[in-house]
């Protein structure tokens, strides 16, 4: 597959400017190929922004056979995407504004916008509600026990796929630090905690290919520890006092 330089990608993002997004006020370039260290399969990140569109949506599709990732917004769903996200603990519409290329030029709303979200990605995680660090503390000592006794290796594997989920997103809530899913997860935890990524994908290497041993689980227990600590005897979770539905099972 071709490997496509920044020059490429902009050029192409330039095209879908002025044809397939005819209209639209300008748009944002970005992605690991305009950074300069794309590979033959990274994609384009490209947000849309129109003044006025019925609803935002996102597509995909190839374009000169460079895959593209469309994100198409008006200055109401833009502003209510990142709101969004800021709430959930991510910033991935935002990084993509802060780092990206604008499109066909910097115009007042399009230097406002980046500035924006500037701002966002500088300011970090909001800190995060004592109920919300102790459901995932509660979730990776549940997995960690999982992991004890014998399970097939299939079965430990699966757990070890969740632990990294969940004491990834502790660990990046402990540290103020934005969230992320498959490759932005690994990328975060390195950037928030080098020793402690190195650590986990330790384990996590090891555990993967021989099984979990006694020594692993002391190791995983050890990095949640700073982290508030096992979670199990005495928690409690209320649900939501709406959370109630027509009874059907008695009919």
């Amino acid at each position: 597959m071709e490997e496509y330089t920044p020059e490429i990608a902009i050029s192409n993002a330039e095209a879908l400017f002025s044809s397939r997004y005819k209209g639209s006020e300008f748009c944002v370039a970005s992605g690991s190929i305009i950074q300069g260290y794309g590979t033959a399969h990274s994609d384009l990140d490209l947000v849309v922004i129109f003044q006025k569109i019925e609803t935002a949506f996102r597509e995909s599709f190839l374009f000169n056979g460079l895959p593209v990732e469309a994100f198409v917004h008006d200055y109401e769903t833009i502003q209510a995407f990142m709101d969004g996200d800021y709430e959930e603990g991510h910033a991935s519409m935002q990084h993509i504004i802060a780092t990206g290329k604008i499109i066909p030029h910097e115009t007042e709303a399009a230097i406002k916008l980046r500035r924006y979200a500037k701002k966002i990605v500088s300011s970090g995680l909001k800190e995060p509600k004592p109920e919300t660090i102790d459901i995932l503390r509660y979730a990776v000592t549940d997995l960690i026990d999982d992991l004890k006794g014998k399970r097939p290796l299939s079965k430990q594997r699966s757990i070890l796929y969740s632990i990294y989920q969940k004491i990834g997103e502790l660990r990046l809530r402990v540290g103020g630090q934005f969230l992320g899913s498959g490759k932005h997860l690994a990328r975060n935890l390195k950037h928030c905690d080098p020793l402690f990524f190195d650590q986990l994908e330790s384990i996590m290497l090891n555990a993967h290919a021989d099984g979990v041993t006694p020594k692993d689980i002391i190791l995983l227990q050890s990095l949640l520890q700073p982290l508030g600590g096992r979670l199990f005897d005495g928690y409690k979770q209320d649900a939501p006092s709406n959370k109630r539905s027509k009874v059907k099972w008695l009919e």
